[in-house]
């Protein structure tokens, strides 16, 4: 028994290691995919298409450089959905 406690820590180490790293070897994105980055797709992978009913809107780029420094509000028109 004592022979197997003194091998128990590196054997959970070792696992946890393989079993951390597995999602990362997996994680590929063809050449396809990464060049839609930029031109369907966000900079961050995300869709830049809005839906069909316009309730979520297209994505343009964000806020303009320096918009939130000025005070500006560029959310001012948006109605709330829900109040709770």
């Amino acid at each position: 028994m004592r022979n197997l406690l003194k091998f128990a820590p590196w054997t959970v180490a070792v696992t946890c290691a393989f079993a951390l790293s597995a999602p990362a070897a997996l994680a590929k994105v063809s050449a396809d995919e990464a060049a839609k980055l930029g031109t369907t797709l966000t900079p961050m992978g995300g869709e830049k298409a809005g839906n069909a009913d316009g309730s979520i809107p297209a994505w343009d780029g964000g806020l303009a450089q320096g918009e939130m420094e000025r005070g500006d509000n560029p959310f001012k028109d948006d109605k709330p959905l829900y109040v709770i």
